[in-house]
């Protein structure tokens, strides 16, 4: 009986044991997608005087490495149109806004990616696309007749409503910033008034990108007095300065002095986090275009990515897109990784900015 107990008992014990030790159960939890974002770029089709300019579209995750390179999807427009210009996405995420060149102007067409349907809005080889409304309802055109004319194109009413004659910026990002007198205004379609954003007579500033959080725009200013040692320059105006406006107090802060500046800075964009403004431009006239990064904690300047160019960043996380010198194509950099990828073309125009959508593709 002694031993019939025992033999109870380890068994009662073992089976205590084995219900307190954790089993490797499989998690049955799934990862969390990897969202994807359209990418838009110019790139030419055909040989010599035979090449035309299509719109080409990547679905790209916003994750580096690639584990597969995306296949491109080409839009074509008329042929008597030779030459894109991708205004950007609507804030609702489709349609595609287009200028698209031909002799002797150019006409504006909107583009549905998914569904591959093309509206061409004029027709009148005069008009000029800026970029949407941050509310999508309004996109803004340049008319370009005997004079400079600017209106709002509403997207639901299909109609035009003029705007006030003003030297807008023509940019899909800043289109309701202009110019007077060497200072940055902003005009609002809400409230049909402008804002003056600097004050200082003796430079002239452009650009004018808002921070993500609100807190800063970016500025490329022009100094006169640079302008005037320059002269001899093939464009004095394109050697600039980088600054910071503070919209609350208006202030400028420089992040280059008047001994330094940049040629050709183009494609500045913000971070997603708003720790960082990254831009390409070149030191000197000869000197080859590259990518580089200004670190708002220190507000120090470094290179970031050579023989690249027009830098973007994704909606969301740390990805930016550019395109690639060498090796040819469209290159991806993440931010926080440092890791970086070039999807091959060797067809992507110099003079293209890649340009985002603004929403992710549909998850399956």
């Amino acid at each position: 009986m002694r031993k019939q107990n025992q033999l109870i008992l380890t068994l009662v014990l073992g089976l205590l044991l084995s219900c307190s030790r954790p089993t490797n159960i499989p998690s049955t939890a799934t990862p969390p997608a990897i969202l994807e974002y359209q990418l838009a770029y110019v790139a030419g089709v055909g040989e010599g005087l035979d090449t035309k300019y299509v719109v080409r579209v990547l679905s790209v995750p916003l994750k580096l490495p690639l584990e597969e390179l995306p296949s491109p999807k080409d839009f074509h427009l008329p042929v008597e149109y030779f030459s894109p210009n991708i205004r950007g996405w609507s804030p609702a995420g489709e349609p595609l806004l287009i200028t698209a060149q031909s002799s002797p102007g150019g006409d504006v067409f909107l583009i549905n990616t998914l569904s591959g349907s093309m509206q061409q809005i004029t027709n009148d080889r005069q008009t000029y696309a800026c970029g949407w409304s941050p509310t999508e309802k309004n996109v803004v055109m340049i008319l370009e007749t005997d004079t400079w004319h600017r209106s709002l194109w509403d997207i639901k009413q299909q109609n035009f409503s003029p705007l006030p004659d003003r030297g807008f910026f023509c940019t899909p990002r800043n289109w309701m910033l202009y110019l007077q007198d060497g200072d940055l205004f902003e005009w609002s379609p809400e409230t049909q008034q402008a804002k003056q954003l600097t004050f200082s007579p003796d430079t002239e500033e452009v650009g004018g990108e808002l921070s993500p959080n609100g807190k800063w725009r970016w500025l490329s200013v022009q100094r006169t007095e640079d302008a005037i040692k320059i002269a001899g320059l093939d464009n004095p105006y394109a050697y600039s300065h980088l600054g910071l406006l503070d919209t609350a107090t208006l202030q400028v802060t420089m992040l280059t002095d008047t001994a330094q500046g940049y040629r050709y800075v183009n494609g500045t964009t913000w971070s997603n986090d708003s720790q960082s403004i990254v831009f390409s431009a070149a030191l000197t006239n000869t000197e080859g275009i590259q990518i580089l990064q200004v670190d708002m904690a220190t507000r120090v300047i470094h290179p970031l990515i050579t023989h690249a160019h027009y830098p973007i960043a994704a909606p969301e996380g740390d990805l930016i897109a550019y395109v690639s010198d060498d090796p040819r194509g469209l290159g991806l950099f993440d931010l926080r990784t440092g890791q970086q990828q070039v999807i091959p073309d060797q067809r992507i125009s110099q003079f293209t900015q890649p340009i985002w959508a603004t929403t992710p593709l549909p998850t399956p």
